[in-house]
């Protein structure tokens, strides 16, 4: 039988754990007396001269780097593979620098600020830490083969010097960068220069962006849109997102037609909010939001009635010609005339819609009169309106009825009575009211229709009729 050797269970942890850790830093961390490289350098070395990645060859992505490294060599994360690609292109890394990298191999200050394509400008500080609770970035980059600007994910940001050499850079805005004198900046010209060697005149690759003004397509309105410079057109940042996310197969082109934001926030261009949907999902899904938010968000349906009224009070004449035209189509539908004739007349028959309605038309009314321009039209209306009228006859019987009759109620009080016999007295104590009132009366009697009105005898009876009056004879 063989043979058991007891051995306490703290003792084999300790010695397995010094034993495998031995083994990683003699395997991994220690460089090897042959070459002084460490095993990840010289996957790293011999990966890119796999790939022809040479000192007289054209210089090569590092994604495309480490993707050689990773599928043949490291079948880990891609972290660790690109931060010894990185480490080797640094100066300030290794003594003596075994890549040379094309691109930000320099530093940047913590606070320089990085444009990011969620529509913020973070500085490096807040960007190290987002990273290393999980979250992803992307950010612009130039593609110098190509002379377009296309997205690109930032991978493993990290604090390198605490304390360097550092240069300042003023751009023409006036804002300043401070980085080493090694860093490497793009120029419009597709080529690269450090930060020591630039020169007052030199031009940097621009990065302009802006919110479209939906000039060709109202839909897109206050999407965020960038100029290629380089092809003198502007383009959609949610497409080059798109790209990005169909070339890193992350769906096809044929999921959809449709680029949509997933948290409905246009200015968020990050390509992990970006998925692609048909034109019927896509309507359903923002209805189906719509539909919810008018009944569940107060602070919605507010800011939407406030959008509203301010477009139709800067629209006013637009609004009102649409909703015209719309109203004159449908009421040439006879369904939707019998409809809305049905409605307004039930709506007629309640009071406190009668009511609502007057004070509107008072209200209305009462802002249009205050119109001279309006006035004087009405004006003009009634006045053609009242002469085509009176040359009516049954209007003329029709107002003289009704001029007597209102006439015989006024008469009828002796109020009334009373005021205009007040009022005539006080006319006939002016002399000049009296002359004028001899002048009216003598031009209508010489008048002989008017003259024919009455008969001979007119005064005569007159006089009698007022001497029967005993206050009359009084006077």
């Amino acid at each position: 039988m063989p043979d058991y050797i007891e051995t306490p269970i703290e003792k084999e942890m300790q010695d397995s754990y010094i034993d495998y850790a031995m083994s990683v830093i003699v395997g991994r961390a220690l460089p090897d007396a042959r070459d002084g490289l460490k095993p990840a350098q010289r996957r790293t070395l011999y990966a890119m001269y796999k790939i022809n990645n040479v000192h007289n060859q054209p210089t090569k992505k590092s994604a495309r780097v480490v993707g050689e490294i990773l599928g043949k060599y490291h079948p880990h994360g891609d972290v660790a593979v690109y931060d010894t690609l990185v480490r080797m292109a640094q100066d300030f890394s290794m003594n003596h620098m075994l890549v040379e990298g094309q691109g930000n191999m320099g530093c940047f200050t913590k606070d320089t600020k990085i444009r990011l394509t969620d529509g913020r400008s973070i500085d490096f500080e807040q960007l190290i830490e987002e990273q290393s609770q999980g979250k992803r970035h992307w950010t612009f980059t130039f593609n110098t083969k190509h002379n377009i600007v296309e997205i690109t994910e930032i991978k493993n940001p990290r604090l390198t010097r605490k304390s360097a050499e550092l240069v300042e850079v003023t751009l023409d805005n006036n804002q300043k960068i401070r980085c080493t004198p090694d860093h490497r900046f793009l120029l419009r010209d597709g080529t690269y220069r450090q930060a020591k060697d630039l020169k007052n005149g030199c031009s940097l690759m621009p990065l302009y962006t802006k919110f479209y003004d939906g000039a060709e397509d109202k839909n897109l309105k206050g999407y965020e849109i960038l100029l290629q410079s380089q092809k003198g057109n502007w383009q959609f940042v949610h497409h080059l997102s798109d790209e990005w996310n169909i070339n890193n197969k992350i769906y096809v082109k044929a999921a959809g037609r449709v680029r949509h934001h997933i948290d409905f926030n246009k200015r968020n261009n990050n390509p992990s909010n970006i998925i692609r949907m048909d034109w019927k999902e896509h309507w359903v899904l923002h209805y189906t939001l719509a539909s919810w938010r008018h009944k569940n968000d107060p602070e919605y349906v507010i800011k939407l009635a406030a959008g509203r009224e301010k477009y139709i009070s800067e629209h006013h004449q637009l609004f009102s010609n649409r909703l015209a035209e719309r109203n004159r189509r449908n009421w040439k539908n006879s369904k939707y005339r019998a409809r809305h004739i049905k409605i307004i007349k039930a709506l007629w028959k309640d009071k406190e819609y009668k009511s609502y309605m007057a004070e509107i038309s008072r209200r209305n009314l009462k802002r249009l009169w205050l119109n001279e321009s309006y006035r004087a039209l009405m004006s003009d209306i009634k006045s053609k309106e009242m002469k085509k009228r009176w040359q009516e006859e049954d209007y003329q019987i029709y107002m003289s009825k009704l001029a007597k009759n209102v006439s015989n109620k006024l008469w009828s009080n002796p109020e009334h009575r009373k005021h205009i016999s007040e009022v005539m007295k006080g006319v006939m104590n002016s002399p000049e009211q009296v002359e004028k009132s001899r002048r009216r009366a003598k031009a209508l009697w010489e008048d002989t229709a008017y003259a024919s009105k009455y008969s001979k005898e007119h005064f005569s009876e007159m006089a009698k009729k007022a001497w029967t009056d005993e206050e009359y004879r009084t006077k």
